[in-house]
């Protein structure tokens, strides 16, 4: 399985300065996800399945994910700078429930923070295969090196 690997940092960088993003697959196992999603029921709030903030202040074990050392190391060399972990959530998706088929409108991320441009970065981690079928995140190819662009502001969440 292809993992974070810092021989390939240089075309990771390259990648995600052309496009805004960068996919990489299989950064964690299987059995990793499974444990991710475990730990993450123990803070769902069924039968709606809303989106839980900041689960690395309440467990441990969030705590270590955000700060895994090859993301982290992976983030700091793409920014070229130190990083710091602002926030994290946690979007069940659970089919058949309330927040299962919400999706929010086209936006570009640092819309909400509005940090100066290139200092702003998120990491999504998928833990079940993410694709069109099932609700995948769509990314625009380059729109990072726009201005924050006009978006209509709609209530995300709860």
């Amino acid at each position: 399985m292809p993992k974070i690997n810092e021989s390939n940092f240089s075309d990771y960088k390259i990648s995600y300065e052309k496009n805004g993003f960068l996919i990489i697959e299989n950064v964690f196992d299987y059995e990793k996800c499974d444990k991710i999603k475990s730990i993450s029921g123990e803070y769902a709030d069924p039968p709606d399945y809303g989106v839980v903030l900041n689960l690395h202040r309440k467990n441990d074990y969030f705590f270590k994910l955000i700060s895994n050392k090859d993301i982290v190391k992976l983030i700091k060399y793409i920014q070229n700078s130190d990083i710091d972990a602002v926030n994290d959530q946690f979007l069940f998706k659970k089919a058949n429930s309330k927040y299962g088929r919400q999706s929010w409108t086209f936006h570009q991320d640092n819309s909400y923070v509005i940090a100066p441009k290139g200092t702003y970065i998120i990491v999504h981690i998928a833990v079940d295969r993410s694709v069109k079928e099932n609700g995948g995140l769509i990314f625009l190819p380059g729109s990072h090196h726009e201005e924050i662009l006009e978006f209509k502001h709609n209530k995300s969440w709860r």
